[in-house]
């Protein structure tokens, strides 16, 4: 059963902050994680990219890395993820053939 959008908007979302804590402590010189949490193989699931191919992985990936890169304090998490969100739905729709 495919989880509802709002449920995988807030899981991009807490994926983004994830990310933005491990890229601030590793500018600050912390970079040796034993353990680092990752929503990746839920989302790629989740949104159908882990069928589509390698391209749609790498295009997730970018697609995350970038965000990431533009997250400020400033700017809604959730504005955000839902832009993401829509991303990643037009990237898995062209890997795929449904659109």
């Amino acid at each position: 059963m495919p989880l509802p959008e709002r449920l995988i908007v807030d899981l991009i979302e807490v994926e983004l902050k994830i990310r933005r804590i491990l890229k601030c402590l590793n500018n600050i010189g912390i970079d040796e994680f034993y353990l680092q949490p990752s929503l990746d193989n839920i989302l790629l699931n989740t949104l159908g990219c882990d069928r589509a191919g390698d391209d749609a992985i790498a295009e997730y990936l970018a697609t995350m890395s970038a965000a990431c890169d533009k997250m400020s304090l400033d700017q809604s998490t959730n504005a955000l993820a839902k832009q993401v969100f829509a991303r990643l739905n037009r990237i898995r729709r062209n890997q795929v053939g449904e659109g």
